[in-house]
């Protein structure tokens, strides 16, 4: 069963070897798409198609400006093979250049690199992201330009497939308008041949039409040698700059040629900088399309606007399509005219008279809902409805206010104050019960002790009130320069002497004296042999005995105290 209700619109429809493209309803979203059906010698090359639903259903997740979304390929019978796409506003590449040259309009060199810069980021783009893969199908038939001057790639996902075809460049080209370069055995869709494809591009633009059956690969060099560029209706050689990157994308020179899309970019915007003359301006690119556009659009017949289907004809359409029969084409039958509705007569309405209902205890309860179903329906219009005297309620006796006296004024009453919180009574503090000096013996004693000779003292006179004196700043303590104090004194110990070898039948020397002079004082041998652990006897201290002058005269006292401290550091 079809998922996607095609429709032919011609001359919409763009058909080449890979077949015929429609535009149709997609049934599972009611969205207008755009529909391949492919040619029956595709539909049986299994290759191909294996080859093909694996480039669509990894691009059917990915949307981009400059391509045109792939969304499945349906297989609605076993020799019917759908390539279902988002369908895209606009005109292909090819239609517009066959209008401009129907209408000799040439085409400005400004709409050339306006849409030269288009094409070119969106294939490096693509190359990027697919190194294993190439577009390989790149030709004016398979470019969409859309009402705003936008370039769109459609049917990207064909290189891989078509490599699964094994034909050579000839066959390629006449078949399906496939461009490759050339090469030593069968050709492949690689970066290489994008770039030659855009060259083709390119070299379509500059002529103003697209490249004929026989013109393509033989006379390609004739082409570019006799393309002019256009500039403002009139027609000039092309630069030399432009001319080398058509040769380059052509791959006329196989040393020289671009092997990647990114080369030739960047060649190309290489030429524009170089030349001033190559500016892109919006305006002329805009108009182009519009004119064009707008032409093609004139020329295409309007489809019929369907007539509405009547309602036996759709439940006719829908049974047939449940069993999977063909739905028929039903011819609806016109409708009879409706018959003219009867005027009513006029009837008189007589009012009804008030009927005074006295109250009357209720035996029963009616459901109103009964009674007015049981009740049978009058043709004539409803009498207005009754009105019924309700019965005035009992009064109620009021208590009579009491009389004034005379000279008294009512008066409202006053409204009664509301008494105030009283406040909580502060806890009293427990007082305690004054002892009684009566009850101790010894505090009675010591009250009432009076000694024998106590003379009563004056009452001295008070003393004078103090005189507040401003407070003074208060002096810091100077610190008091530390005096020395000499140690004390005491006793000088010998440092144990070490204990020498002496072998048996050792005769030790005797000291050699040292001469002395009668200045210096004689000193005592010194002790040859002490033994270890000897207590050393104590050294008096010395006593500094000065006359009396000197102890009073405060430098002698002075340098005393120096000579002491010396001593005490060095002893």
């Amino acid at each position: 069963m079809d998922r996607v209700l095609s429709t032919v619109t011609p001359p919409a429809t763009v058909t080449d070897g890979f077949g015929q493209r429609l535009t149709g309803t997609d049934s599972e979203t009611g969205e207008q798409v755009e529909l391949l059906e492919f040619a029956p010698a595709i539909v049986e090359h299994e290759g191909f198609v294996a080859t093909l639903a694996e480039r669509v259903a990894r691009f059917a997740s990915v949307r981009h400006a400059s391509y045109v979304h792939m969304r499945r390929l349906d297989r609605p019978a076993g020799d019917r093979l759908q390539l279902v796409s988002d369908l895209t506003q606009g005109w292909r590449l090819s239609e517009m250049l066959e209008e401009s040259a129907a209408a000799s309009i040439p085409i400005d060199i400004t709409v050339v690199i306006a849409l030269l810069r288009q094409l070119l980021p969106a294939v490096a783009l693509f190359s990027r992201h697919n190194r294993e893969a190439a577009i390989g199908v790149l030709s004016p038939h398979r470019l969409i330009v859309t009402p705003q001057s936008r370039l769109a790639i459609a049917e990207y996902a064909f290189g891989p497939a078509v490599d699964k075809l094994n034909l050579g460049r000839d066959k390629l080209w006449r078949e399906f308008r496939v461009t490759m370069p050339p090469s030593a055995g069968l050709p492949r869709a690689n970066p290489r041949a994008d770039a030659n494809a855009i060259g083709v591009v390119a070299l379509s633009l500059l002529l103003g039409r697209s490249l004929d059956l026989d013109e393509y690969p033989g006379e390609l060099q004739a082409l570019v040698d006799s393309a002019h560029e256009h500039r403002d209706g009139e027609a000039a050689p092309l630069s030399p700059s432009l001319a080398t990157w058509l040769s380059r994308a052509l791959q006329f020179d196989p040393n020289t040629a671009f092997q990647t899309v990114s080369a030739a970019q960047v060649a190309f915007e290489s030429v524009l900088a170089t030349n001033r003359s190559y500016v892109t301006t919006s305006p002329t690119f805009i108009e182009w399309v519009s004119r064009i556009g707008i032409t093609i659009e004139n020329k295409r017949p309007q489809p019929p606007t369907p007539e509405p289907e009547s309602a036996s004809a759709r439940e006719t359409s829908s049974e047939l399509r449940d069993h999977g029969g063909p739905a028929p084409v039903v011819v609806a039958e016109p409708e009879p005219e409706p018959e003219p509705e009867p005027v009513p007569e006029p009837v008189e309405v007589v009012e009804p008279e008030l009927i005074a209902v006295a109250e009357a205890p209720v035996e029963e309860e009616v459901n109103l809902l009964e009674a007015i179903e049981e009740q049978p329906t009058a043709v004539e219009p409803a009498p207005e409805p009754e009105h019924i005297a309700e019965a005035e309620p009992e009064p109620v006796e009021e208590p009579e206010p009491e009389p004034i006296a005379a000279g008294e004024v009512e008066s409202e009453p006053e409204p009664e104050q509301e008494p105030e919180p009283e406040p909580e009574p502060e806890p009293e503090p427990v007082r305690r019960a004054p002892s009684r000096i009566e009850d101790d013996p010894v505090a009675l004693q010591l009250l009432t002790y009076k000694p024998k000779d106590l003379v009563h003292p004056v009452a001295p006179e008070p003393d004078p009130e103090p005189v507040a004196e401003e407070p003074q700043p208060e002096e810091e303590p100077v610190p008091e320069e530390p005096r020395y104090t000499p140690p004390p004194a005491y006793a000088r110990e010998e440092a144990p002497q070490p204990r020498r070898y002496e072998p048996a039948g050792y005769a030790r020397p005797e000291p050699i004296e040292a001469p002395h002079t009668n200045d210096e004082p004689q000193e005592a041998a010194p002790v040859a042999y002490a033994p270890v652990g000897a207590p050393a006897a104590p050294v008096a201290p010395v006593a500094f005995d000065a006359p009396a002058e000197a102890k009073r005269n405060p430098l002698v006292l002075a340098l005393a105290g120096v000579v002491i401290v010396l001593l005490g550091v060095m002893g």
